[in-house]
């Protein structure tokens, strides 16, 4: 698996862990990005994000002609439009929280794109982790 791949596993885990123990509640997804149509997400990678967690969350991907800098962009406004709270964001991979919900975005260049999901466009993954009750 690709280092970008690898670095939003491990970003994931670190925010979740973060946020402290306790119960799991409904998990609340983020927005998709307009006009992305979802594709099939690779089972060895859904599967190790959700190890990576370690508990129970959404992992989705998707698929535009945009580029990972206009699907970045359209994610900061939407999200503060909507009153998440930015957490983290770097090398495409940017979290967010809302009550206590986490909800990531990474984007995949076409050319990696290719070689991970046998799609020569940008690829959106979302991930999202449902919130620690206390």
């Amino acid at each position: 698996m690709k280092k970008p791949l690898k670095i939003v596993f491990l970003s994931t885990l670190i925010l979740a862990v973060a946020l402290a123990p306790g119960c799991i509640g409904e998990v609340e997804e983020g927005p998709i990005y307009p006009d992305a149509e979802e594709i099939e997400m690779p089972s060895e990678v859904s599967e190790e994000i959700l190890e990576e967690i370690e508990w129970d969350g959404l992992v989705n991907a998707y698929k535009t002609t945009d580029s990972p800098e206009e699907v970045m962009d359209w994610y900061e406004v939407e999200m503060e439009n909507q009153q998440w709270s930015e957490l983290h964001e770097d090398f495409g991979i940017a979290f967010w929280e809302k009550d206590n919900n986490i909800f990531g975005v990474q984007t995949i260049e076409p050319e990696e794109a290719e070689q991970e999901f046998d799609v020569n466009k940008t690829v959106i993954i979302t991930i999202s982790v449902p919130p620690l009750e206390l």
